[in-house]
């Protein structure tokens, strides 16, 4: 598997945590578990920008 190929594959599955996070905080009516929903999508994106960075690549904040 190419570094290409690794980065969008890894890519798709934080799209997938980002979505069910996103999900999740509207089925929810707790505060707190709205929260950690949003602590869960924002380390997602974190990985995303990192994973990027480490190869060479912009980060495209569309995923924010």
């Amino acid at each position: 598997m190419s570094s290409e190929d690794l980065i969008h594959s890894i890519n798709n599955q934080l799209a997938v945590v980002m979505g069910k996070a996103e999900l999740l905080r509207q089925a929810v009516s707790n505060s707190a578990s709205k929260e950690t929903c949003l602590e869960i999508k924002a380390a997602a994106i974190k990985i995303n920008k990192l994973m990027h960075e480490y190869a060479g690549r912009p980060h495209s904040n569309s995923a924010s």
